[in-house]
């Protein structure tokens, strides 16, 4: 049932937990085309969260609205049309096969007796091109490697066409590559379906780089917001930091509290050679000042260090750190 309403998930005043409250007085929502990453801490309560939405935990106080509707009033048959999940640890008998479980995502609209019509059909093989699953259409499960399983995993909740998509640790298990492409299509299926996608991710970069809205749970409180708004208020790179590590905005590193230092060094320039020098002078314990002193820079190929009115030039990243040392 389709509304005037712009949320597709509104949240009021919910309380989540078992038999105790974890998290209280939580109020969001999220509109058809945005993409919200959920964050926090190990333990917070964000996959209890995540299954409460879901219906599988029942909340403790409060009210969740999908398209309107209150989602206590949802019959199970129906909630697989509203909402698509994709779990960081599913239960799968090893005896499916990969084709068979992404079909699976039909499954809230057919009756036992019911077989795939055509389009499904399509969409299924359109999907399965999408995430390079043909070559394992007819592998088990069992067979697949994590990361195949996990696109197939998403591939069936992609598949399942619901107004909400909610994603547990999406891109666990996947290489560089696959991580960027999943982003960037749930981020695409968002804008382009007018779809609310919901996930949690340990990448905190590449979670923060793609959602829209932040959901960050915080000393048992949810705080949300414009992604960057909020990070930056809450100062959320330091708060993952901990104790013993700190973030350098100027470097955009992490490094450990305490370490003593070496020479301060300063790089001008934007490029790949200078990316990786950069981050081998920081592993090697010098530190990236934008006043320092000695100036590194790149011209025709070679790396330059200027110090005192001096030039010496370098072929290798390598020759740099020692020169430095």
């Amino acid at each position: 049932m389709k509304t005037d309403n712009p949320y597709i998930l509104q949240i009021t005043d919910l309380s989540i937990g078992y038999q105790k409250s974890l998290l209280s007085h939580i109020r969001a929502e999220i509109e058809e085309g945005e993409t919200v990453l959920l964050a926090g801490k190990n333990g917070c309560g964000k996959t209890t969260l995540l299954k409460t939405l879901f219906k599988e935990l029942p909340a403790l106080a409060g009210n969740i609205k999908i398209n309107g509707r209150d989602i206590s009033k949802i019959p199970a048959s129906e909630i697989g049309k509203q909402v698509s999940v994709v779990l960081s640890r599913s239960e799968l008998s090893p005896h499916l096969k990969v084709y068979d479980l992404i079909a699976l995502g039909r499954y809230p609209y057919k009756k036992w007796y019911e077989k795939l019509n055509d389009k499904e059909v399509h969409d299924i093989k359109e999907i399965m091109n999408l995430l390079d699953l043909n070559k394992y259409k007819n592998y088990y499960v069992s067979e697949l490697s994590d990361g195949n399983l996990q696109k197939t995993l998403i591939a069936r909740a992609l598949i399942q066409d619901s107004p909400l998509l909610i994603l547990d640790e999406p891109t666990s298990h996947l290489d560089i590559f696959n991580k960027l492409e999943i982003m960037r299509l749930l981020t695409h299926l968002a804008k382009e379906k007018k779809k609310a996608v919901l996930f949690t991710s340990h990448d905190l970069d590449l979670g923060l780089s793609a959602a829209d809205k932040l959901w960050f749970i915080k000393e048992d409180t949810m705080l949300t917001g414009f992604t960057e708004d909020l990070a930056n208020r809450e100062n959320i790179l330091e708060y993952f930091a901990g104790k013993s590590m700190e973030f350098d905005y100027y470097s955009r590193e992490y490094g450990a509290v305490g370490i003593k230092r070496k020479k301060e060094i300063r790089i001008t320039g934007c490029s790949p050679s200078l990316y990786w020098l950069q981050k081998a002078l920081i592993r090697n314990r010098f530190s990236i000042k934008e006043d320092a002193e000695i100036h590194v820079f790149e011209k025709e190929n070679k790396f330059i260090i200027q110090y005192q009115g001096n030039e010496t030039f370098f072929s290798t990243i390598q020759e740099v750190v020692n020169f430095l040392n």
